[in-house]
């Protein structure tokens, strides 16, 4: 596959991203409680995840994953927190503000990971030109929220 194939299935996932999680929100307000919503998603995922690993994976993953880092097990926790912020905090910002503050997040978590050449072969340095183009996400987050709360009130 090429770079251009793997751009443009980030894309797909993406738009993906865009609809699951404010479907997980629906969800969360129409039974009055995020949390429970968050449990769902969870259990769905797991099921799903462990039926793909059983018909697809491979069995020596098992004992390396008893041997791996145990704190990484954890990362669980956070996915947990992602998807209750999300399903607690788009219903009350919208969607389109949620995803670019969200995207601002992982932006900056980008920048600071190659900055410090984290998780990654070589070291990529914070430059000015970089610094811009994140405070243009910064602007396009404020842009988008006061443009959705001006709708808001006027609808």
């Amino acid at each position: 596959m090429s770079t251009a194939h793997f751009f443009f299935l980030s894309g797909v996932v993406g738009v993906v991203a865009g609809l699951y999680l404010p479907l997980n929100a629906r969800l969360g307000d129409q039974i009055g409680s995020p949390l429970l919503a968050t449990a769902v998603f969870f259990v769905v995922g797991a099921l799903c995840a462990v039926c793909a690993w059983a018909m697809v994976g491979r069995a020596e993953a098992l004992p390396k994953l008893i041997a791996a880092d145990q704190r990484l097990l954890f990362l669980g926790v956070i996915s947990f927190g992602i998807i209750l912020s999300a399903t607690y905090l788009i219903p009350r910002v919208g969607p389109g503000a949620y995803f670019v503050c969200l995207v601002t997040g992982q932006v900056f978590a980008g920048l600071a990971l190659n900055h410090f050449g984290l998780f990654a072969d070589q070291q990529l340095r914070l430059t000015p030109l970089k610094l811009f183009g994140a405070a243009m996400i910064i602007g396009g987050v404020l842009v988008i929220y006061q443009v959705e709360r001006t709708q808001v009130s006027a609808g």
